[in-house]
């Protein structure tokens, strides 16, 4: 394999990769891209996440709930999950952040 671009975040901190950097024929050309496997047996995904969003350094983020929820109780009926070309406003598998902050 050639040279494979990761983001510099992650080349520092290989503890914050939910899988193993690796590279795979891509839909993009010929070439190989980047891609990251998971961990044999990681676990679900959202356990992953928490573990590793408790890694971050205590307050890095802080919500502002005024502007993320935006005085509305349940903002799902806001999302539509699919394909743009289908009116979705998110593309499935992609994440967002909820109502108080969550992410989704």
């Amino acid at each position: 394999p050639g040279v494979m671009l990761v983001n510099e975040y992650f080349a520092s901190h290989p503890e914050m990769v939910l899988g193993t950097h690796g590279q795979r024929r891509g839909i993009y050309g010929p070439g190989l891209s980047y891609t990251c496997y998971p961990h044999p047996g990681g676990g679900p995904l959202e356990a992953q996440l928490d573990a590793a969003f408790a890694r971050f350094p205590a307050g890095i983020f802080t919500p502002e709930p005024n502007v993320l929820a935006a005085d509305i109780e349940d903002d799902s009926a806001l999302i539509e999950v699919g394909r743009a070309a289908d009116g979705a406003t998110i593309k499935e598998g992609s994440y967002h952040v909820g109502q108080g902050g969550r992410l989704c």
